[in-house]
């Protein structure tokens, strides 16, 4: 089930993570009658990880000038760029499911593709939220 690469030491950067996260990814499951069915399947539990939520300027706002001249009246919109850092030898793909712990509160994320640095990996995160 959990694939984590053998003989890993962890790297002093891990230190630093303070959030935990489970991992949830789709899998193939083959039912009774012999079809193929995808189910939701717990791949890591318990994962120190670090969750940062960066801001960057909407592109449309400095495409129109209003970011600098703001004579429209209208607030400047700001959009979030949230992240999640997490050890090089967890094995991750894009599209995974994250619930994250973090000050708290939980959060539930989908991953993009992760990069993988000597030291840690980074994934952009999209929020998922339900109306």
């Amino acid at each position: 089930m959990a694939r984590i690469l053998q003989n890993y030491a962890p790297m002093e950067i891990e230190q630093t993570y303070f959030d935990v996260m489970d991992i949830y990814r789709m899998v193939e499951s083959v039912q009774t009658n012999g079809s193929i069915k995808m189910v939701r399947q717990v791949i890591y539990e318990g994962i120190p990880c670090a969750y940062s939520v960066g801001t960057r300027p909407n592109l449309n706002s400095v495409m129109e000038n209003s970011y600098y001249n703001n004579e429209s009246g209208s607030a400047n919109r700001v959009r979030t760029q949230p992240r999640v850092f997490c050890s090089p030898a967890i094995f991750l793909k894009q599209g995974d499911e994250f619930i994250i712990t973090t000050n708290y509160r939980y959060v539930t994320v989908t991953a993009g593709e992760p990069v993988v640095y000597p030291c840690h990996q980074v994934m952009h995160v999209q929020e998922v939220r339900y109306a």
